[in-house]
């Protein structure tokens, strides 16, 4: 009876050792996972801060560049004061429009005052200038820094193509050339597939579904 006393007394302090050895391996585990946390909830902040600064900045700069803009009658970031004149903007792109030639030249150099202000710098190769008229090509010319910039006929923007007269026939037949392209990838893959159903076939073959490209997309 002493000896099982003896095994269950030795067995309690195992299993209360072994217990406490657990608690402190989960405690420590528990705590460096907090520790973790903080960390990335610390840089994460800091993460926001430098954001909200970045963000500010922007701000100041678009004011900035609102007021210079709005004395050529643009209005930087909204509707234009004038309807003559506008601008738009996409990530890092600047769009300039103005029915005067000497306006557009001058909202260029306000914006050279701007970029030099702030070390920017233009990529002066895929800056180009498009006059819109159904006539000649006008042969002003526009300057960036006391460099020409380049004049075309016709120029592709967000997938648009843009030309001279204003018209869009060329963005159209380029639209249809690709629909009918991939028209015929679909009836190859379609073929290859050995597809049984005729009615799926009619449907891309018939020559108003390649008439069309507006109805793919």
């Amino acid at each position: 009876m002493e000896l099982m006393k003896k095994l269950l007394k030795e067995l309690a302090s195992e299993v209360k050792t072994e217990i406490q050895t657990s608690e402190a391996r989960i405690t420590a585990q528990i705590s460096g996972q907090i520790n973790d946390l903080q960390d990335r909830c610390e840089r994460l902040e800091q993460k926001n801060h430098e954001q909200e600064r970045e963000i500010e900045e922007l701000r100041r700069d678009n004011n900035f560049l609102r007021n210079e803009l709005r004395k050529t009658n643009v209005f930087i970031g909204g509707i234009p004061e004038s309807k003559d004149e506008t601008r738009s903007t996409l990530i890092s792109d600047i769009v300039l429009m103005s029915p005067r030639p000497n306006d557009l030249q001058s909202q260029n150099n306000i914006l050279q005052r701007y970029f030099d202000s702030n070390d920017l710098e233009v990529n002066l190769t895929k800056t180009k200038i498009l006059p819109f008229s159904k006539g000649t090509r006008p042969s002003r010319k526009f300057y960036w820094k006391g460099a020409a910039i380049e004049t075309v006929s016709q120029y592709k923007y967000l997938g648009i193509e843009f030309t001279q007269p204003g018209l869009f026939n060329t963005h159209l037949k380029a639209a249809m050339l690709k629909s009918r392209q991939a028209i015929g990838t679909l009836l190859k893959t379609l073929s290859g597939a050995k597809v049984k159903d005729i009615e799926v076939s009619k449907n891309f073959s018939s020559p108003w579904s390649t008439a069309y490209p507006c109805t793919l997309s």
